[in-house]
């Protein structure tokens, strides 16, 4: 892990081993004050949704507060956020996330 010298204290910068080979990596920036945000790079539905069931289990304070969106979805116009379940195993995390791709195709 590494700080940005541009905005040292709101942005982290990471690479993170999630599973056996995968290796994730991303930011981890507070771009609102008592908001969190974590985008990650080149990440399939499948690593992402570990990644996210990791981050929702082992870190975050209220699950049910995690949301998500894509760059897709964004470069389409859409600024609708959706939810992580707040329960539920990797499949059920992939299963949304692969959902949301679908819509913004």
């Amino acid at each position: 892990m590494k700080a940005s010298s541009v905005r040292a204290p709101r942005l982290l910068s990471f690479e993170v081993q999630v599973a056996g080979g995968l290796w994730l990596e991303g930011l981890a920036t507070t771009p609102f004050e008592g908001m969190g945000s974590v985008p990650l790079y080149n990440a399939l539905t499948d690593e992402a949704a570990v990644f996210a069931s990791w981050l929702r289990d082992s870190f975050a304070p209220t699950p049910d507060l995690m949301h998500f969106s894509s760059e897709m979805a964004m470069n389409n116009g859409d600024e609708s956020v959706w939810r992580i379940p707040e329960s539920g195993g990797v499949e059920a995390i992939a299963d949304e996330l692969q959902r949301h791709t679908a819509e913004n195709l």
